[in-house]
């Protein structure tokens, strides 16, 4: 096994692909690691530590054992820098295939990062947390080091996590996933029908694509409830300004808005397609999921959330009601799927139930505990 400290560039002969053969298959909804846009970012980056090991059938990898937080969008750099000061290098180690031969190596580059003041954080599968905390374990033999879970100021809980949520909504005697109409198809042929008002007055409605003004809108109302939620969390909620642009654009995402005065008070929205979300395990949907994803009935929610100044005119639970009488009309159960942190976990579940059942066209279920969980740790010396 050799360190690399300047990787030479990254040979496209599907080292991603070959890396990510060495895991056994973990069940669980939330992904940990980097994706491969961050892998080859990581392994050309100077500042990572990468090592070209060998797996014991005898293949060749160049691995980032750690990454520096601020290459990971994810990462909340805010918090991290006022948890641990600014001066203090702070890297994340992705998980390391279970079949490397020599680890010895990698583990003495990282121990001495740590003990020169570094601070690693870890992601851990609830489920799945004692391999993950052994191989650690083992790859920091040495004493002197201690691993911890993360606490937020904010929370009564013992450790910052994020939990998975999945439940089934379903419409009276339509307890079927079908082949329907997008929600944008079934609200246009309401609207032609008279059942619904016209989409170009004031009120609730839903929309395929938001961008100028309004999209700039949005995102001044959007941030500060989502950085309020993330403030003492090491994982950022919620999207950047480019990224939420980006999704507002998009017309396979699922938008229902309010509007007063010509303005948009108030957002609800979700994801349609699981390629869209690099957070989360595609192939456990697919595994677990697979009626709903294959007849296009998988709702991912990213959030709702109204102007400070508008908050108090029952908007949000207006823009759910109508989602759910056109979700009614399309004949099919859906699944909905959302994430929680150890801030928000006792709070959104039973909203969202109640919210979504409000108006008695469907039924919630499934939402009493999380399907996933994972949590996160730090490594640093115990003398620092």
């Amino acid at each position: 096994m050799t360190i690399v400290r300047e990787p030479a560039e990254l040979l496209n002969d599907g080292n991603y692909n070959k890396y990510l053969e060495q895991f056994p298959y973990i069940d669980s909804a939330q992904k940990i690691g980097l994706s491969e846009t961050d892998f080859i970012s990581a392994v050309k980056n100077k500042h990572s530590v990468v090592v070209e090991c060998k797996t014991d059938a005898g293949e060749m990898l160049r691995i980032p054992i750690i990454v520096p937080t601020s290459e990971l969008s994810w990462y909340n750099t805010s918090f991290l820098r006022r948890k641990y000061g600014s001066d203090r290098d702070i890297y994340y180690m992705p998980p390391l295939p279970m079949n490397i031969v020599d680890t010895n190596e990698a583990g003495a580059s990282v121990s001495k990062f740590i003990s020169n003041g570094g601070v690693v954080l870890v992601d851990v599968h609830r489920d799945y947390s004692q391999v993950r905390l052994e191989q650690i374990d083992q790859l920091l033999s040495n004493g002197g080091i201690q691993v911890s879970t993360i606490e937020n100021p904010n929370s009564d809980e013992e450790s910052c996590f994020l939990n998975q949520y999945i439940a089934e909504v379903n419409f009276g005697d339509n307890s079927v996933f079908r082949n329907a109409p997008t929600f944008i198809e079934q609200y246009q042929t309401m609207i032609a029908s008279g059942e619904l008002p016209p989409s170009n007055t004031d009120g609730v409605q839903l929309v395929d694509t938001i961008d100028g003004e309004e999209a700039d809108r949005i995102w001044r109302i959007y941030q500060e409830p989502f950085d309020k939620i993330s403030e003492n969390h090491p994982i950022n909620s919620g999207y950047n300004h480019e990224k939420l642009l980006a999704i507002l654009r998009d017309p396979s995402v699922v938008k229902v808005v309010n509007k007063s005065e010509g303005e948009i008070t108030t957002l609800c929205f979700f994801l349609t397609d699981i390629k869209q979300c690099g957070w989360l395990n595609k192939e456990y949907y697919k595994n677990h999921l697979s009626e709903a994803i294959d007849t296009d009935n998988l709702l991912l929610f990213l959030g709702i959330v109204t102007d400070e100044e508008k908050r108090g005119n029952a908007y949000s639970s207006d823009v759910v009601n109508l989602l759910t009488q056109v979700a009614n009309a399309r004949r099919s159960s859906v699944i909905l799927s959302f994430e929680c942190n150890d801030i928000t976990y006792k709070i959104t579940p039973p909203i969202v139930k109640a919210g979504i059942e409000q108006n008695g066209l469907c039924t919630v279920s499934g939402l009493e505990q999380p399907v996933s969980q994972t949590r996160f740790y730090e490594i640093q010396s115990v003398s620092v």
